[in-house]
């Protein structure tokens, strides 16, 4: 803790916003501003008395100057952390109006996330990114081009050292972490793109692990190869790729990979399309032994499904309790999808969600208890202080080897839905359409509404099941 607040307490956004003015009068209080006069215990106290909440209102103006029409390296830099941001993860949007940025900067001894590796690895990675942000010196020289897109691209350009502006150089390449060449990660149509890892990775008889960042996008994947499959057994069968939409940039980079394999297509017309009977995708891989996604929450109600196609003996695992902002948790349990170690890599701090939202609720790992709800709150080697993610969690209990909280994600914090009067929480909301699953049928993903038309509110759900109702 002392070594992240030491790091980052010189950053533009701790000096400059005026939510941190507490802890820098409480320094000076101590005759010094500067922080290597003040025992370690000092400090932390500090921290801990000093330090509010915060949320996304106060980092957004510093994280905009990035986007500024032309960024200089004089504006930005030390912004969150010493130096410049390797990339920059946007959000989706799902949890507000607009996207959020978050920086990402590049650290010793980083944690590396359970993606799988080797040339048997179905891996659907992404490397393609919204936009480039070129950052300039005095001279107008450019010092350092910062992508910006979905977090996970970001990160295993920075753990595979694929810098963007050997983009030219990384697309030829096979790539030895997956079995598709790195060329598929530049696709840009989300259908095409499953269809191409997927098209890399039925051609390999000796797949062993599906790594798809969600659940509910493994389903995609299996609707789209029923929906193409004889498409696809063709084009293993030539060597000739389909002509799918947004494949033509990549098309001629993709192609040297792409030999014919007539042996590996009969293989799979002999197998056939998914039937009634489970266990598909282990007809298609008989070497499969791991799926690896993002499963709680509301990506659970994806896991029946995929545990049909999977059959019994394939082990569905966790991805870890990751968020565009932080990695809070490390998979604990391989056997448990919702359980979760929280990370040494960063502050990992806890709000009590039955007391008043301030800091002065904030509970340390130490004592919070089992069983209880609390929102994550965490101070990062990237630069955030005492950040509200919004995730509850539920103590589950704690790591005999070092005490460490062992946690299960409960649900997302105020994504509340008010009707007739009431109110009715994300949790409350998925927990009923599951509840049906027996007498209606197995429910792959769904949304809810606000359903007026009777002139009495009510709940409606639009869902997919698997099979018929």
């Amino acid at each position: 803790m002392v070594a992240i607040i030491k790091k980052n307490r010189r950053s533009r956004y701790f000096c400059e916003s005026p939510v941190f003015a507490d802890f820098h009068n409480a320094l000076r209080n101590f005759g010094t501003d500067d922080d290597g006069g003040i025992p370690d215990n000092a400090l932390l106290e500090t921290y801990r008395t000093t330090i509010p909440l915060t949320t996304y209102d106060s980092y957004e103006p510093f994280a905009a100057k990035f986007l500024a029409e032309n960024c200089h390296e004089d504006d930005v830099r030390d912004m969150f952390s010493p130096g410049l941001p390797h990339h920059i993860a946007v959000t989706s949007s799902t949890s507000s109006p607009k996207p959020k940025l978050y920086c990402k900067y590049q650290h010793q001894g980083s944690m590396r996330h359970a993606f799988g590796d080797g040339r048997n690895t179905f891996w659907t990675f992404s490397l393609h990114y919204r936009q480039l942000v070129e950052v300039q010196n005095r001279d107008g020289d450019i010092v350092s081009t910062i992508s910006a897109g979905i977090g996970s691209s970001g990160a295993l350009r920075m753990r595979s050292r694929l810098e963007v502006e050997d983009d030219h150089l990384n697309i030829k390449l096979a790539g030895d972490w997956a079995t598709s060449p790195i060329a598929v990660g530049f696709i840009r149509d989300y259908r095409t793109f499953m269809l191409t890892h997927t098209l890399f990775a039925l051609a390999n008889s000796k797949i062993e692990t599906i790594t798809i960042i969600f659940t509910t996008s493994i389903v995609d994947m299996i609707r789209y190869m029923e929906e193409e499959w004889d498409t696809l057994i063709a084009s293993i069968e030539t060597g000739e790729l389909p002509p799918w939409e947004g494949i033509q940039h990549v098309r001629e980079y993709l192609q040297p990979h792409f030999p014919p394999r007539p042996e590996r297509a009969a293989q799979l017309r002999a197998i056939g399309k998914a039937t009634d009977q489970p266990g598909w995708l282990v007809e298609i891989w008989p070497m499969l032994k791991t799926t690896i996604s993002i499963s709680s929450g509301v990506f659970s109600v994806a896991i029946p499904k995929l545990r049909f196609y999977l059959g019994p003996d394939v082990q569905l695992r966790s991805l870890g309790f990751i968020t565009s902002e932080a990695y809070v948790g490390t998979v604990y349990d391989p056997s448990d999808l919702n359980l979760f170690k929280a990370t040494p890599q960063d502050i990992i701090e806890y709000l009590d969600v039955d007391k008043e939202e301030n800091a002065s609720n904030i509970v340390p790992p130490w004592l919070v208890e089992a069983g209880k709800h609390y929102e994550i709150v965490c101070t990062t080697r990237d630069g955030l202080w005492r950040f509200r993610l919004g995730d509850v969690v539920e103590i589950a209990g704690f790591d005999p080897t070092d005490g460490t909280p062992i946690m299960r994600y409960s649900e997302r914090r105020n994504v509340i839905t008010w009707m007739a009067g009431g109110e009715l929480t994300e949790q409350r909301i998925t927990a009923a359409i599951l509840a049906v699953q027996d007498t209606l049928a197995r429910i792959v993903e769904f949304t809810a509404i606000i359903d007026g038309r009777s002139g009495i509110p009510a709940l409606g759900y639009l869902i997919e099941v698997h099979g018929e109702l």
